[in-house]
């Protein structure tokens, strides 16, 4: 997933970088290019999961370009 900044939705960048940078260089906030969609479906599997299978499940979605294992992942929500 990229972000766009704010104040320039040309400037796109990774959440990785995203999150490094933390403001754009135009002082922007960096915000997604678009919001993950989830069905019916997903939102009653996502009723079912602890906090943390939530949380783990949205973030995945948000932060796309990490490569972190699922017990890694775990460990950090």
């Amino acid at each position: 997933m990229k972000y766009n900044s704010t104040r320039n939705r040309s400037v796109s960048v990774s959440a990785a970088q995203a999150i490094a940078q933390g403001i754009s260089a135009d002082g922007g906030l960096f915000v997604p290019e678009s919001l993950p969609q989830y069905s019916y479906e997903d939102l009653c599997k996502l009723k079912e999961m602890t906090y943390q299978g939530r949380a783990q499940r949205i973030l995945s979605d948000f932060l796309t370009d990490f490569k972190i294992g699922r017990a890694s992942c775990r460990e950090r929500v």
